[in-house]
């Protein structure tokens, strides 16, 4: 997978990524689990712009 940070700073972060068959569920969507994982990391890292490098960590993640 890969995903191209496009800009950020000020607690923002904007990323592309091309959605390839191999992250897709049997519906031909994006699977939940790299949704999930893709919301986790790209909001650590829009808080990280803004927290001075310290944006902690998540506890509770919940996708639909």
């Amino acid at each position: 997978m890969q995903v191209q940070l496009v800009s950020g700073g000020d607690g923002s972060c904007r990323a592309e990524m091309v959605v390839a068959p191999e992250h897709q569920n049997k519906y031909g969507t994006l699977h939940g689990g790299l949704t999930a994982a893709l919301v986790d990391t790209l909001s650590t890292i829009a808080l990280a712009s803004r927290t001075a490098g310290n944006a902690g960590v998540s506890v509770d993640l919940r996708v639909s």
